[in-house]
């Protein structure tokens, strides 16, 4: 039985097992090429690891597997790798949590309990039998793997979540496997505790992993006034510079590179000068002094969002492409990012998560998924009802378990999108540092009769030139009917045969806690912020949800060919294609609500 069979069985037996992949190195103490020696570049032979290497300039990194769990599982290893030893007392999984339209919300991270414990360092020790020690008799397994290994930041984590099968074994496909980057570890404690915490591999992308620009080292190594157009580098220094990339800072100055002498280590240049797409594409030159930071810009011009996601996440994070379904990307923008071609010039080392942040303002949505080990990419978009999930107090919802909530803090009546930045170098958010600013507003949402208040919500864009008012127009539009109403907040618990519904996904709720105006439990469309796994007070394995109420006003289509058939007479598959209403109600010819142009 799969994972998918066994979720649905009535007493299984839930099992978690963690891998810590940890890096060794290749070679053997003292045969070549290590050139190691006891008594030469050490009193006794290391560990195989880089903190403990003797030559470090032969040192070959490959990696090993370690294994801990929470039961017993004597087939999980391989033929000559290390044991799986039972040490596992708990994994708590804090669940990526969805900000639609805002930022990046909250990282996904686990939190992983292990007991220490002696151990003979077979397969830990490669030089076991050169030790003048009894390794079962001095330390412990984790006192020696953190004293040897030093290393362990960002360390590949995996945490499998799943069932041993009727016969207490482990089968592969009965599990889910969830991927983390070590983030620290603490221990072991007076009780023999050792904590291991891990993050989403997105904590690649904070401010002070990963920037955009590289900080520049280059600087002037003599004062310039301003009319200078030849800046004379410290020795070295021009051939960090380049002309295919020729937009640089001095101070609060922008200039363009328009040649470089790499003998003479000087740029010649062109003077406050910025990109064509900015309102004035004319600075005011000063004068800079000697050892003035001379600052490498980086450049986007019209690119798509997906691509500028995609840079920022492989070329300036350092996360490998293979976390990316590109080409899912890219039906995504296809479909609902179409003339969002974005355009800025970043002056200054600035964090690759800061900008991500700004685009989720933009009516986008980034997270890891740590089940599919993915980075998942999409619109702030309308609730479609072709194939979302249905979710019910009688056949998924464990009972007891359901909470709602109101959170006004998000609703907004008017969204002002200021786009058009003046000049790159100004950072402050006053609109005369923009060229334009388009607002949308739903008076009726202030009105007495409803709310009763203005609730502004404001973005301010570096992305979008003074061109694309249509664009800073929908921003907003999108984004005001996302949240013009009061949001619901639904809490609920679900068996886990029902986890193929999970972060991101929009899904219909229907539960006596959600009623309508007569008060009797109604379907409403949800859009789930956060998923995860747990054992609750029982014992019992479940899932957790969190969820907020989505736009459903009409359904969201796409242009149908000439051959449809009139809409009472289509099929459900048919109905997915856009049809337009003859009635004066603005409703189709059965009642049904009218499509939306998205």
């Amino acid at each position: 039985m799969t994972y998918a069979d066994l979720k649905g069985v009535s007493g299984r037996k839930p099992v978690s097992f963690i891998e810590l992949v940890v890096p060794k190195c290749s070679r053997t103490y003292g045969s070549a090429p290590c050139t190691a020696a006891v008594g030469v570049t050490g009193t006794t032979k290391c560990f195989n690891t880089r903190h403990t290497c003797q030559d470090v300039a032969n040192y070959d990194q490959t990696t090993q597997t370690m294994r801990f769990s929470s039961d017993r599982i004597d087939n999980l290893q391989g033929v000559g790798e290390l044991p799986t030893f039972p040490a596992l007392k708990g994994v708590s999984i804090a669940p990526t949590r969805l900000d639609p339209g805002r930022s990046l919300g909250v990282r996904a991270s686990v939190t992983v309990k292990l007991n220490d414990f002696p151990w003979s360092d077979v397969g830990t020790d490669p030089y076991l039998a050169d030790r003048s020690y009894d390794p079962e008799e001095q330390g412990t397994f984790f006192g020696k793997f953190i004293a040897r290994l030093q290393y362990f930041e960002n360390l590949q984590l995996f945490v499998h979540t799943g069932f041993l099968d009727a016969d207490d074994e482990y089968q592969i496909a009965n599990f889910i496997k969830r991927e983390f980057r070590a983030y620290k570890m603490s221990g072991p404690s007076v009780a023999g505790d050792v904590v291991i915490v891990a993050k989403d591999p997105l904590r690649a992308a904070d401010s002070f992993r990963s920037q955009i620009p590289t900080p520049s080292d280059g600087y002037l190594d003599a004062d310039i006034n301003d009319s200078t157009t030849t800046l004379q580098l410290a020795t070295g220094q021009a051939a960090a510079y380049s002309t295919s990339n020729p937009w640089i800072r001095v101070d609060d100055e922008v200039m363009r590179i328009d040649s470089i002498n790499l003998g003479l280590d000087q740029l010649t240049v062109t003077r406050a000068r910025l990109p064509s797409f900015y309102p004035s594409n004319v600075m005011v030159a000063d004068a800079h002094d000697q050892y003035a930071t001379v600052q490498q810009c980086e450049l986007f011009r019209d690119d798509r969002i997906d691509d500028v996601v995609y840079d920022l996440l492989t070329i300036w994070a350092g996360i490998d492409s293979s976390y990316i379904d590109f080409t899912a990307w890219q039906d995504i923008s296809d479909g609902w990012f179409q003339n969002y071609y974005l355009s800025t010039l970043i002056t200054a080392p600035t964090g690759v998560d800061e900008l991500l942040n700004e685009l989720c303002q933009h009516n986008m949505l980034l997270w890891w998924d740590e089940r599919e080990q993915e980075f998942k990419f999409d619109a702030l978009k309308p609730f479609s009802d072709f194939g979302v999930a249905y979710m019910n107090d009688a056949e998924n919802i464990i009972g007891g378990s359901v909470s709602t909530s109101r959170d006004p803090r998000q609703r907004v009546s008017q969204t002002w999108v200021y786009y058009g930045r003046r000049n790159p170098v100004e950072t402050s958010s006053e609109l005369r540092h923009f060229q334009g600013v388009q607002l949308v507003a739903d008076l009726d949402a202030e009105s007495a009769e409803e709310y009763g208040e203005r609730q502004v919500y404001s973005v301010y864009s570096r992305w979008l030139d003074g061109g694309q008012q249509d664009i800073a127009l929908e921003i907003g539009g999108r984004y005001l009917a996302e949240y013009r109403d009061t949001k619901t907040v639904l809490r609920l618990q679900a068996d886990p045969k029902d986890d193929a519904v999970w972060t991101g996904a929009q899904i219909y709720v229907g539960s006596r806690y959600y009623q309508d105006a007569e008060g009797a439990s109604s379907y409403k469309a949800f859009h789930i912020l956060e998923a995860s796994e747990k054992f609750d007070k029982a014992g019992r394995f479940i899932l957790q949800y969190t969820m907020q109420n989505t736009r459903t006003s009409g359904i969201c289509a796409i242009v149908g060919p000439d051959t449809l058939p009139d809409y009472t007479a289509a099929s459900e598959a048919q109905r997915r294609y856009g049809f337009i209403s003859a009635t004066a109600t603005e409703r189709m010819s059965n009642g049904d609500p009218p499509y939306i142009i998205c």
